[in-house]
C-alpha cells in the first residue's frame, strides 16, 4: 500500500493553474486541462514579419515569416505586378482570434518599395478573457509605399480586443 501525497490546485475560473502539496511546496499543475491550456497559451503567442525590398527593379518580399496564430500569405497578383508592387495577406488559423490571442506584426518597406498589406477576410474576435491583441510595428523608408488595407474586425458579444499601431516614416 503506497501512502499518496495530498496535492490542492488553485483554479481560475475552471482552469487549474498551480498546485501544492500538503508542504506546500508549489509546482505546475497535473491536471490534463491545465497541461493542454498550457501548451496552447504557447502557441497563441504568434507573430508575424514581412520585409520588402527592391530587387532587380521591383519590389519583392525578402523576409516573410510566421508563428501560429498568425499566418502570412504572399500573393501575385496582375495589378501588383504590373506596379511592381509585393501584396501580402495576413490571415488567422481558424478566421479569428480567441481569448489570450497575441499577434505582433513587424513590416519594414525599403526605400523605393511598394507594399500591399491586407487581409484574407474580417478578422472575427471571439469572446473570452483575457482578449486578444493585435500590433503593427511598420517602418518606411524614404520613397516607399506600404498601403494597409485590412477587411473589418467583426468582435462578437462580450469580446475583447486591443490594436496598436506604430508606423515609422522616414521624411520623403
Amino acid at each position: 500500500h503506497k501512502s499518496a501525497s495530498r496535492i490542492t490546485e488553485r483554479f481560475v475560473g475552471r482552469e487549474p493553474v498551480a498546485a501544492a502539496d500538503e508542504a506546500g511546496v508549489h509546482r505546475p499543475s497535473l491536471h490534463p486541462t491545465a497541461m493542454a491550456s498550457s501548451k496552447m497559451r504557447l502557441v497563441r503567442e504568434g507573430f508575424a514579419k514581412v520585409h520588402a525590398s527592391v530587387v532587380q527593379g521591383t519590389t519583392a518580399l525578402t523576409c516573410v515569416s510566421h508563428k501560429a496564430p498568425a499566418r502570412l500569405m504572399p500573393l501575385r497578383t496582375p495589378g501588383a505586378n504590373t506596379a511592381g508592387a509585393a501584396r501580402v495577406v495576413v490571415s488567422s488559423l481558424g478566421g479569428g482570434l480567441l481569448a489570450g490571442d497575441v499577434i505582433d506584426l513587424d513590416v519594414a518597406v525599403d526605400r523605393g518599395a511598394t507594399l500591399h498589406l491586407g487581409t484574407q477576410a474580417s478578422t472575427k474576435i471571439y469572446k473570452g478573457a483575457p482578449g486578444a491583441k493585435q500590433t503593427l510595428d511598420a517602418s518606411v523608408e524614404a520613397d516607399a509605399l506600404l498601403v494597409v488595407a485590412p477587411d473589418p474586425v467583426t468582435p462578437f458579444r462580450a469580446a475583447t480586443y486591443v490594436q496598436e499601431q506604430a508606423l515609422r516614416l522616414a521624411p520623403g
